[in-house]
C-alpha cells in the first residue's frame, strides 16, 4: 500500500556489514531470502528492528563469534534476554486476541532469534555429516560414548577455513567410527586452535594439502611461547598428529604423515618439564627455616 511505502521510506534494506563476519552475512542473507518469501515487505521491514537488536548483541558480548551457529539457540536466547534487561527493555508482552482474551508472549527480539537459529539448524536435503553442526543421533553410526559424559554434538564451526573444514569433516567420521567420542572432542579441539593460528599467521594457507614441515615447527614455537591455556602439550600434539595423519590418508596428502615427528612430542613434554622448574625455583623463599629450606633444596 502506498502508507507502507511511505512508513518504509526509499531504501528499507538490512545492513549485512553490521555482522562482523562474511559467514554470518551469508547466513543472514539466506534467512533474509527465506523470511520474504513468506511474509508481506512491510512485515519484513518491522523485523528489522529486532535484527538491529540482534547486531548490537553480538557487538557487545559475541565479536569473537565466526558464525551464527558458533552459540546454541538456548545461549542466544540467555544472551538476548539479558541484552533486552541491560537496555530497559522487556522480556514479554501483552497481546488481546479476537475474542477479547490477552495473552502474553515472549519479546519479539526472542522470537526473532529463535526463528533465526531454526533456520540455520535444518538445511533442506543436507546430509546430517554435510552440515556444520553434527547432531550425532543423526549421523547412523554407533559411537564409542562415556556414560558419564555424554556428548550429542560436534560442532565444526570453529574451524575458520572452508576447505579444512570439510576435510576434517571426512575424517572426523571416520574416526567417530573407531575412536571414543571423548577421544574425537580433543582431535576437535586441536584442530580448532590449529586453525586460528593459520587464519592470524597464514591466512593463505586453505587446505591441509597446503600444509608442510616448517609451517609446523613454526607453530611449534607458538605453543611453547604463547600464553594460551594448552597446558599438555603433549596430549594436544598427540591428537593432533592422529587426526592431521587421517586426513592425509583420506585425502591423499602424504606430507601429512610425517608434518608432525614424535620428537615433537617428547619436546612438549620437556618443555613442561622447564616450566615446572621455572615456577619451583621462582617459589624458592631463602628467607625459610632450615627444615623448609631443605625441603625447598630437594624440589629444586
Amino acid at each position: 500500500s502506498e502508507k507502507a511505502k511511505k512508513r518504509m521510506g526509499t531504501n528499507p534494506y538490512f545492513d549485512l556489514e553490521l555482522l562482523p563476519t562474511e559467514t554470518m552475512q551469508e547466513e543472514m542473507r539466506a534467512y533474509i531470502i527465506k523470511r520474504s518469501k513468506e511474509v508481506s515487505a512491510e512485515k519484513l521491514f518491522d523485523e528489522r528492528r529486532f535484527y538491529h537488536h540482534l547486531c548490537e548483541l553480538i557487538q557487545e558480548k559475541g565479536k569473537h563469534l565466526k558464525s551464527l551457529t558458533d552459540w546454541e539457540k538456548e545461549k542466544w536466547v540467555r544472551q538476548m534476554k539479558g541484552w533486552l534487561l541491560s537496555h530497559g527493555l522487556p522480556l514479554s508482552y501483552r497481546e488481546k486476541g479476537a475474542g477479547g482474551k490477552e495473552s502474553i508472549h515472549s519479546a519479539k527480539s526472542l522470537l526473532y532469534i529463535e526463528r533465526v537459529m531454526a533456520f540455520l539448524e535444518v538445511v533442506p536435503g543436507q546430509d546430517e555429516a554435510e552440515k556444520d553442526v553434527w547432531n550425532l543421533e543423526k549421523l547412523g553410526v554407533k559411537l564409542k560414548e562415556d556414560i558419564t559424559r555424554p556428548c550429542r554434538t560436534i560442532r565444526f564451526t570453529g574451524i575458520i577455513q572452508p576447505e579444512i573444514r570439510q576435510e576434517l569433516k571426512r575424517a572426523i567420521y571416520f574416526h567417530l567410527q573407531t575412536e571414543a567420542v571423548g577421544c574425537v572432542q580433543k582431535e576437535m579441539t586441536a584442530m580448532r586452535r590449529f586453525s586460528n593460528y593459520l587464519s592470524e599467521k597464514f591466512p593463505d594457507i586453505k587446505s591441509c594439502a597446503d600444509l608442510d614441515r616448517k609451517l609446523f615447527e613454526e607453530y611449534l614455537v607458538y605453543l611453547k611461547t604463547a600464553n594460551h591455556k594448552a597446558k599438555q602439550f603433549r596430549a594436544e600434539l598427540t591428537r593432533l598428529r592422529a587426526i592431521l595423519e587421517a586426513i592425509g590418508n583420506i585425502c591423499h596428502y602424504p606430507q601429512l604423515k610425517t608434518i608432525i615427528l614424535n620428537r615433537d612430542i617428547l619436546l612438549a613434554d620437556e618443555t613442561r618439564r622447564v616450566r615446572n622448574m621455572i615456577s619451583e625455583i621462582e617459589g624458592y623463599d631463602p628467607k625459610a627455616d632450615g627444615k623448609d629450606r631443605a625441603v625447598q633444596r630437594v624440589l629444586l
